[in-house]
């Protein structure tokens, strides 16, 4: 992860292990996504739907999935926008 005193467009802000042998799909991966809106809450300090932030959830890919990574990755962004710093306690 790189240092957010650079500018940037995405902040990981949570990371946590999925488990099951085979790779979520789109439905599945919906449970992923309510993990990182709990996070979100959390880090941001804002209801995820009362933020201007955006959350994506990275999830590894099939050949990582296959090779037994479980590593998700909430991250978060405003679009179209590049910051400094991190968003942690902004309320944004």
């Amino acid at each position: 992860y790189k240092d957010c005193s650079q500018p940037h467009g995405y902040e990981v802000y949570h990371v946590f292990e999925a488990s099951g042998d085979e790779r979520p799909n789109d439905l599945a991966a919906f449970d992923l996504d309510e993990a990182c809106y709990s996070a979100f809450v959390s880090f941001v300090g804002v209801d995820y739907f009362d933020s201007v932030l955006f959350s994506d959830t990275l999830l590894p890919t099939e050949s990582e999935w296959a090779a037994g990574e479980r590593t998700v990755a909430c991250s978060l962004h405003e679009p179209f926008v590049e910051v400094t710093g991190s968003e942690r306690g902004s309320g944004r």
